[in-house]
C-alpha cells in the first residue's frame, strides 16, 4: 500500500506501529532534488526512521539500496541480522541507540565506507569486537556512552582514522589502553570519558593537533593520576602539536597561540593531594602544559595541608581540607600554613612529627596527649613545641628547649615555673604561651626574653610583692603578652581582678606584728570600706561592660550620635548595604526579622535566596554578592557547620575580614550555638560586638547600628532600566520553547516576553527558526550557538523521557556543555512546572543542581532576564568597586546542598 501511495517517497518515518509484512526500504530510485516542504533533514538525503517499537521486526524489515540516514532507536532491538546492513548503500548516518543490544556482529558494518556518524548509546553493550568498525575510515563522530562497557580493545579504534569526536561516558569502564586514540592524533577534538571508574588520564589525546576537550569528570582519578600523566606526558611534543597546528597561519605569536587553552576537566573526581610527589622537572613540565591545557579540579576533595608546590600552578581549585582552608583558593595558600608529616628519629612515641615548609622548622605535635611530663628527647634542629591540653604538672630544663620558636604549653596543669626553667628557653622566640595553667607567680626573668608573643592569662595568679613586677611589665609599651586584659590576680580571698588594675599597695609581702594587730581596726573596718566600694564600682564596671553594646545602640537610636565601631573603608559606595544568609531552618524568622524590617528603612538588601544571577554557580552568586557588600550578615542555626555552601561563604567572608575588614561581618544565632561552635574562626568572631543574639529585645536596632551608614542614603532602584539598554551586546540571543504552536505557553513566550526583551534591545530571537528549512538543525546547531551571547531555554516536565522532544533535549544538553565550559551564564534555564520524581538525564540534573535557574511562573521573570541577559562576570567585578547596579529579587530555585 506504501508503494502505491507514495512511489517516490525518499524519507520513511515510522513511529509506534506494528509492522506483520515484509518492508523492503527503498523501493524506488528517485531522488529528491531539494525543494518542497521543510524537514528536520536534507531532503535530498535519503532517510529511513524506526521508532518507539515494542519489539523490533527483525525478520520482515529489509533495507535494500541507497539510503543517506538510518534511525532504528528506542524499538528493543537485542541484535540485528549481520547482513542487515550489507546491501546498503551511501550511508553517512546510523542511529541504533536506545535499544537493548548486548553485542554487535563484527560484520555487521562491512563495507560502509561512507559512514560519518555512529550513534550507539544508551544500550546495554559489555564488549565490542575489535573488527567491528574495521572499515569505518570516514567516522568522524562515534556515541558509545550510557553502556556497561568495561574495558576497549587495543585494536577497537585503529581504522576510525578520522575520528573527531568519541563519547564513551557513562559506562563502566576501568583502564584504557596505552595508545588510546594514538591514530587519532591529526583528527581527533573532543573525548567524553566522565562517569566512569578510570584512575589513568590517557596521554595521546594532548597531542593531537586540534585537540579542544577531554572531559573526565566524576571518575576514580587521584592525584597519582595527574602525576603520573606529568611523567608520561612531553612537554616538547605537546608545544610541536600546537605549533604546527597553526603553522598555516605565520602570522601568529606565540601568546597567541596558548591564549585559548584546551580543557582538562578533572571535576568531582578523587583528587586529595596534587603535588606531593613533583620533582623541579615535574614542575617545569606541568607549569608548560597549564600553558596550552586548561585543568578544572572543581568538587575534588583538595588536602592543602602539605601542598608545597601550590603557588606554582595557575588553576582556580578550591581547598577541601583541612577545614580551616575549606573554600580557600589552592593557589592562594601559603607555605607557612604548610605543615607536612616527617618521620624523624627520636620522634615521641605518643606525638605526631611534622616539617613546616616555610621555615623547614620541625613540629613536635604532642597536643591533646596523657603527658605528665616534656619528653626527654626529641629530633634536633629547629623546633615547634606544641603540648596544648596535655596532662602536665611541671617543667624541668630540657637541651632541646634552646632549639625552639614556638613553645606551647598552654592548657595544662603546671603549678610552678621555675627561673632555671626560663633560663633553658632560647632568648629569641616567635611563640611562648602558659595560658590556662595552675601558675600563681611568674619568675621576673621572663621578662628578659626577647619574644614576639606571650600569653599567660587564665592563671590563678596572687597579688603579692611576688607578682608586682607583673604589673610594670604588662603596663609596658613593648610587652609581648597578647592576651594582658586576661590576666588576673587575687587579693587575699577576694575575687579575681584585672592584674594591671590592682593598685601598687596590694602587692605586698609581710608577716603582721601579733601584739600590736587589732582586727578590728586592720581587719574589719578596712574590709568593710573597700570591700562596699569594690562592689559599687564593679557592679557599674559590670553593668557597662556587659551591656556597653546594648548601650551604644540606645546612644544611636535616641540621638543618632555613633562616634564608635566605625572602620576605615566601610563607606566605600557598595551595591548593597548588607547581604543576609542564612539556612533553611531559620529562613522564615530571617526574613521577616530582618530582610522585610531592614528594605522598610530603606536598606539595600541582598537576600540569600533571592538575589541571583541566572546560569551562575551557587558559589559563584555567593562570592560575588559577598564582594558587592559593605556588611555580611550569617544568619546561623546549630547546622551550619554540615552545609558545604554556607561554610564555604562563611570562609570567604571571613578571609575579606582579616584582610582588614572585621567589622563588614555580622553574626545572629542562638546562646547555644555559642557555646558549642566548634569551628575555630566563627568562635572568634562570637566572642566580639558583631555577634547579635537572635532573640534580641533590639535585633534589628543592633543590625542598624552596625550599617556602614544611615539606610536610605543614595538608594538604589531595584528595576535599573538605564542600564539595560546601555548593556547591548551586538551579538543575537537564542530563546527555545519547543511545545506546540497551540500551546499557551508558547504564545506567551513569542507574544510576550520575545517583544518585552526586544523593547530593550536584547536582540532575542527564536533559534528553531533560525535554521534553514531542509537542514538538520544538530548539524549546524554548533555555528549558530559560536553567533550567540545567551541562550535562553524553555523547559517543561514532559519534555523529560519524552521522544517527540528528542532534538530539543539534545539541543539542551549540547548548551548546557558549551555554558560550563564558556565560564559565564551563557544558558539562562527557565522551568515551569513540578518535576519531583522524573528521571531526569544526568548532565541536566547535574546543571540544575549546582546553577541558578527561575521558575516560569515567577512575577519578576522578564525583569530577571534583563538582569541576567547583561550581567557580565569582568564588568561585575568592577560593580564591587562601587558601581551602582542592583539584581532583582525573584522566586529562583537554588540547589539544596
Amino acid at each position: 500500500m506504501l508503494k502505491t501511495k507514495f512511489p517516490k517517497v525518499q524519507a520513511l518515518t515510522l513511529h509506534s506501529v506494528s509492522i506483520d509484512t515484509t518492508l523492503q526500504y527503498p523501493w524506488a530510485n528517485f531522488r529528491g532534488n531539494g525543494s518542497g516542504p521543510s524537514n528536520r533533514f536534507d531532503i535530498a538525503k535519503r532517510l529511513f526512521h524506526l521508532d518507539s517499537l515494542d519489539t523490533f521486526p527483525r525478520s520482515v524489515v529489509i533495507l535494500d539500496g541507497g539510503i543517506d540516514y538510518v534511525i532504528i532507536s528506542n524499538v528493543s532491538a537485542k541484535s540485528l541480522p549481520r547482513e542487515f546492513f550489507w546491501n546498503v548503500t551511501g550511508m553517512t548516518r546510523l542511529d541504533l541507540s536506545e535499544n537493548l543490544l548486548t553485542d554487535i556482529d563484527a560484520d555487521l558494518l562491512r563495507n560502509q565506507v561512507t559512514l560519518e556518524d555512529l550513534h550507539l548509546s544508551k544500550n546495554r553493550l559489555r564488549h565490542l569486537d575489535q573488527k567491528v568498525f574495521q572499515s569505518l575510515y570516514k567516522v568522524g563522530f562515534l556515541d558509545l556512552s550510557f553502556n556497561l562497557l568495561k574495558a576497549i580493545d587495543s585494536e577497537l579504534l585503529t581504522s576510525l582514522i578520522s575520528l573527531e569526536e568519541i563519547h564513551l561516558d557513562h559506562n563502566l569502564i576501568e583502564t584504557l589502553p596505552k595508545d588510546f586514540l594514538q591514530k587519532q592524533m591529526p583528527t581527533i577534538q573532543k573525548v567524553f570519558l566522565q562517569y566512569n571508574n578510570i584512575k589513568t588520564i590517557p596521554v595521546f589525546p594532548f597531542y593531537a593537533k586540534h585537540f579542544l576537550l577531554m572531559n573526565m569528570n566524576h571518575c576514580k582519578l587521584n592525584g597519582n593520576s595527574l602525576f603520573t600523566l606529568i611523567e608520561h606526558v612531553s612537554f616538547l611534543d605537546t608545544v610541536a602539536t600546537y605549533i604546527d597546528s597553526e603553522s598555516l597561519n605565520p602570522n601568529i605569536h606565540f601568546q597567541q597561540l596558548i591564549s585559548t587553552r584546551a580543557i582538562l576537566d578533572l571535576s568531582y573526581c578523587h583528587i586529595k593531594d596534587i603535588s606531593l610527589k613533583i620533582n623541579q622537572n615535574d614542575i617545569f613540565v606541568l607549569e608548560s602544559l597549564l600553558k596550552f591545557i586548561e585543568i578544572q579540579g572543581s568538587g575534588n576533595p583538595v588536602d592543602c595541608s602539605c601542598a608545597p608546590l601550590s603557588q606554582q600552578f595557575d588553576w582556580d581549585w578550591k581547598c577541601w581540607n583541612p577545614p580551616e582552608l575549606r573554600g580557600r583558593m589552592f593557589k592562594t595558600v601559603t607555605d607557612h600554613e604548610m605543615r607536612c608529616p616527617q618521620n624523624f628519629e627520636k620522634c615521641p612515641q605518643s606525638c605526631t612529627c611534622y616539617i613546616r615548609l616555610s621555615f623547614k622548622s620541625k613540629i613536635i605535635d604532642c597536643r591533646n596527649t596523657n603527658l605528665t611530663t616534656v619528653p626527654d628527647e626529641v629530633p634536633t634542629g629547629h623546633l615547634e613545641l606544641l603540648f596544648q591540653n596535655s596532662s602536665i604538672t611541671s617543667l624541668t630544663p630540657r637541651k632541646y628547649f634552646k632549639n625552639a620558636s614556638v613553645l606551647d604549653f598552654s592548657k595544662n596543669k603546671i603549678n610552678t615555673l621555675s627561673p632555671s626553667v626560663v633560663a633553658s628557653f632560647p632568648a629569641g622566640m616567635s611563640s611562648l604561651m602558659l595560658n590556662n595553667n595552675h601558675l600563681t607567680s611568674l619568675p621576673e626573668n621572663l621578662r628578659r626574653l626577647n619574644v614576639s608573643k606571650m600569653t599567660i592569662g587564665h592563671n590563678p595568679f596572687v597579688c603579692d610583692c611576688h607578682t608586682k613586677w607583673m604589673k610594670e611589665w604588662l603596663l609596658e609599651r613593648t610587652s609581648p603578652v597578647t592576651d594582658w586584659n586576661e590576666v588576673k590576680c587575687t587579693y587575699n580571698v577576694s575575687k579575681a581582678r584585672q592584674l594591671i588594675s590592682v593598685p601598687d599597695y596590694m602587692f605586698v609581702c609581710q608577716e603582721l606584728d601579733k601584739s600590736k594587730f587589732s582586727v578590728a581596726q586592720h581587719v574589719i573596718f578596712p574590709s568593710t570600706i573597700i570591700g562596699c566600694l569594690l562592689f559599687v564600682l564593679v557592679t557599674l564596671s559590670l553593668i557597662v561592660y556587659f551591656q556597653r553594646f546594648t548601650i551604644k545602640v540606645l546612644l544611636y537610636m535616641h540621638t543618632g550620635f555613633h562616634p564608635f565601631d566605625r572602620v576605615k573603608g566601610e563607606d566605600l559606595p557598595f551595591v548593597y548595604d548588607v547581604y543576609i544568609i542564612y539556612t533553611e531552618e531559620k529562613r522564615i524568622i530571617a526574613q521577616e526579622k530582618l530582610v522585610d524590617a531592614l528594605r522598610d528603612r530603606r536598606c539595600r538588601v541582598a537576600d540569600f535566596t533571592r538575589n541571583f544571577i541566572i546560569g551562575l554557580s551557587c558559589m559563584d552568586n555567593m562570592e560575588r554578592l559577598i564582594l558587592k557588600s559593605s556588611k555580611i550578615l550569617f544568619f546561623m542555626s546549630e547546622d551550619v557547620v554540615d552545609n558545604v555552601l554556607i561554610m564555604s561563604g562563611w570562609n570567604i567572608a571571613y578571609q575579606r575580614a582579616v584582610a582588614g575588614q572585621m567589622n563588614s561581618v555580622i553574626i545572629v544565632a542562638s546562646t547555644e550555638f555559642r557555646k558549642h561552635c566548634k569551628e575555630e574562626s566563627l568562635r572568634k568572631y562570637l566572642k566580639t560586638d558583631v555577634f547579635i543574639k537572635e532573640n534580641a529585645k533590639l535585633l534589628l536596632e543592633k543590625v542598624l547600628y552596625l550599617m556602614p551608614k544611615p539606610c536610605g542614603e543614595e538608594h538604589i532602584q531595584l528595576h535599573n532600566t538605564e542600564r539595560v539598554v546601555t548593556d547591548i551586546d551586538e551579538k543575537v540571543n537564542y530563546i527555545m520553547c519547543p511545545v506546540d504552536g497551540d500551546n499557551d505557553l508558547y504564545r506567551e513566550v513569542h507574544g510576550q516576553l520575545i517583544p518585552y526583551l526586544n523593547e530593550y534591545h536584547q536582540n532575542i530571537e527564536d533559534f528553531e527558526s533560525a535554521f534553514v528549512p531542509g537542514t538538520d538543525m544538530r548539524d549546524e546547531m554548533d555555528n549558530m550557538l559560536k553567533k550567540s551571547q545567551h541562550f535562553i531555554f524553555i523547559l517543561t516536565p514532559e519534555m523529560i523521557g519524552n521522544e517527540m522532544f528528542e532534538v530539543a533535549m539534545f539541543i539542551l544538553s549540547t548548551v548546557i556543555s558549551k555554558s560550563k565550559l564558556s565560564g559565564y551564564n551563557y544558558l539562562l534555564l527557565v522551568t515551569t512546572g513540578d518535576f519531583e520524581g522524573l528521571d531526569i538525564p544526568g548532565d541536566l540534573k547535574s546543571y540544575m543542581d549546582m546553577f541558578i535557574t527561575c521558575d516560569y511562573s515567577d512575577p519578576g521573570l522578564k525583569h530577571y532576564l534583563l538582569e541576567s541577559l547583561t550581567y557580565c562576570k569582568q564588568n561585575d567585578q568592577l560593580d564591587g568597586a562601587g558601581e551602582n547596579n542592583s539584581v532583582l529579587e525573584t522566586n529562583t530555585r537554588m540547589p539544596l546542598l
